[in-house]
C-alpha cells in the first residue's frame, strides 16, 4: 500500500507527449495500414520478395512517403518503392527510385541517429529545402511494394502525413530507440544516453527515484 501513493505520485509527473510517429518493427511480407492519417515509420530488412504495405483509406488522406536507410556500412541504397492504386477514385502510379535518388545526410533531433534519406512522395519534400507534404488523395486502396536487391539490408519506410521524421520525445519510445540503436545502427545500449531523448530520460528515471523516496519517507513519518 505505501508503494502505491508513490506510484501515483511518479504517474501525475510523467509527461504526456504524443508521438510524433509511431514506430513499428516488421518482418512479414504483407503489411495492413488501417490508419494512414498518422505518422508511421516501419523499420525492416530486404527480403528476397517485395514486401507489400496496403493503405485502407475510409477517407481523404494527405499521403507523404519517404525511404531512409541507417548510415551505416552494411546498408545500401539500391531500393525502389512502388506506390499503386487498387481501387481509388483517381488511379495513378508512381515510384521512388533508391539507385537514382540524391541520398543526403539526416540527422533525427531526439535521438541523435544519422541516417540517409532518400527518394520522397508529396507535394513538397526535404529534398526541396522545405518542410514535407503530402499529396491529397481520394479515400481508396493504395499499395506500397518496396524491394532490394541486397537482402537484409535495413530501411525505414516513413507512411502518414507531411510532419518531418522525428522521434517524439515520448518516454516511451526509449525502448524502441534502444532496440534502433542496436538493431539498426549497431550501437550498444549506453549510446542512448549520449542523445537528447536518453539525456532526458536520465532525467526523468533520476526525478522518480526522488519523487518515490521523497513519498516514502514522509508515508513513513506520518505513520510514526
Amino acid at each position: 500500500m505505501k508503494y502505491l501513493f508513490a506510484l501515483l505520485a511518479v504517474i501525475c509527473f510523467i509527461p504526456q507527449v504524443v508521438f510524433a510517429h509511431t514506430p513499428t518493427f516488421v518482418e512479414e511480407s504483407t503489411v495492413d495500414i488501417s490508419d494512414a492519417h498518422a505518422k508511421q515509420v516501419f523499420y525492416s530488412r530486404i527480403q528476397e520478395d517485395a514486401q507489400t504495405y496496403t493503405i485502407h483509406a475510409d477517407k481523404p488522406i494527405e499521403l507523404y512517403i519517404a525511404l531512409l536507410v541507417p548510415d551505416t556500412l552494411e546498408a545500401y541504397t539500391d531500393i525502389s518503392v512502388m506506390i499503386n492504386t487498387v481501387n481509388t477514385r483517381r488511379q495513378f502510379a508512381d515510384a521512388l527510385n533508391g539507385k537514382t535518388a540524391q541520398w543526403q545526410p539526416y540527422k533525427e533531433e531526439y535521438s541523435g541517429d544519422i541516417y540517409l534519406l532518400g527518394p520522397e512522395f508529396g507535394e513538397k519534400t526535404i529534398e526541396q529545402g522545405q518542410k514535407p507534404q503530402g499529396m491529397f488523395l481520394p479515400y481508396g486502396t493504395y499499395t506500397i511494394r518496396v524491394e532490394g536487391e541486397h537482402v537484409g539490408s535495413p530501411y525505414a519506410l516513413v507512411i502518414g502525413g507531411g510532419d518531418a521524421f522525428v522521434l517524439s520525445d515520448n518516454w516511451q519510445t526509449a525502448k524502441t530507440l534502444m532496440t534502433i540503436k542496436k538493431d539498426f545502427f549497431d550501437q550498444s545500449f549506453w549510446t542512448i544516453f549520449q542523445s537528447p531523448l536518453g539525456f532526458g530520460l536520465f532525467l526523468f528515471l533520476f526525478a522518480s527515484v526522488v519523487i518515490i523516496g521523497g513519498v516514502v519517507f514522509v508515508y513513513r513519518r506520518v505513520r510514526v
